[in-house]
């Protein structure tokens, strides 16, 4: 199944792991319950992340959450947004091309995404030549 998703004012389909399946249809039943418990007073909208009553989250309110999250576990300051150049080192590094990234990140433009990583790229193209030094010694 994919799921569309428009960010960066680029639409894109995503795939839906099944993880991410499994966590949307606890959240399905979740809203059930609570529709139920505040009956008239539920908010109906098709919005997926929303507060119990059906009420949405204030625009700001994962960015909020995520740094009230990272500094109760001790982890090092980082901006919400950088979770993306993240994911994209991780696909990098995972041999994916930058053609697939710029896709999968929904930069409209493959030049952003080649300049934003070119230095990921530089440490391929050093990869790349100590493995032909490796196949060109001799004996």
């Amino acid at each position: 199944m994919l799921i569309p998703c428009a960010v960066d004012s680029a639409a894109r389909t995503l795939p839906l792991t099944p993880n991410i399946r499994v966590h949307l249809e606890q959240l399905r039943a979740e809203q059930q319950e609570d529709r139920a418990f505040f009956g008239d007073d539920y908010a109906e909208n098709d919005y997926v992340c929303k507060r119990a009553d059906g009420t949405l989250f204030r625009p700001n309110y994962v960015t909020e959450r995520f740094y009230v999250l990272i500094r109760r576990h001790g982890l090092p300051h980082i901006r919400f947004h950088d979770l993306k150049h993240s994911a994209a080192t991780m696909l990098l590094s995972s041999g994916f091309s930058l053609k697939e990234i710029q896709e999968w990140l929904g930069h409209v433009d493959i030049g952003t995404t080649s300049n934003i990583y070119a230095h990921l790229q530089y440490k391929a193209k050093q990869d790349m030549a100590a493995s032909i030094s490796e196949k060109l010694k001799i004996g």
